[in-house]
């Protein structure tokens, strides 16, 4: 960035506004929210359909994510904000299903029949 500056009309809450202040721990929040984007953390399950892409997993989450193997594949549950788990999912759709929440599988349905809508 160069020469950055506050606009007065940006909605920039005052630091005392906001909850757990006191408590605040940046590699938590940097961890929860990896690509900044404001909105609730939430915990997803997803399936990792190619094992040779479980790097991804530790690489972007660390250890917001835990891994584990069951009968039927490799499964992950993330914690991660909503809307970058979203927009990282929309990188790796190829190699990852989402297994949960439902409103996250929902906003991918969403996404992709607007994607495609858009080509037709």
């Amino acid at each position: 960035m160069i020469n950055p500056k506050i606009e007065e009309e940006w909605p920039i809450k005052n630091i005392d506004e906001l909850k757990d202040i006191k408590d605040f721990d940046i590699a938590k929040y940097l961890n929860d929210n990896i690509y900044l984007l404001d909105g609730e953390v939430i915990k997803a399950t997803i399936r990792i359909d190619d094992p040779n892409f479980i790097q991804y997993i530790v690489d972007w989450f660390g250890k917001n994510a835990k891994t584990y193997k069951k009968p039927d594949g490799l499964y992950a549950d993330i914690k991660c904000n909503e809307s970058a788990l979203f927009y990282w999912y929309m990188q790796y759709s190829e190699t990852f299903t989402i297994i949960s929440p439902q409103s996250l599988i929902d906003r991918v349905k969403g996404e992709a029949e607007r994607i495609v809508k858009k080509y037709e």
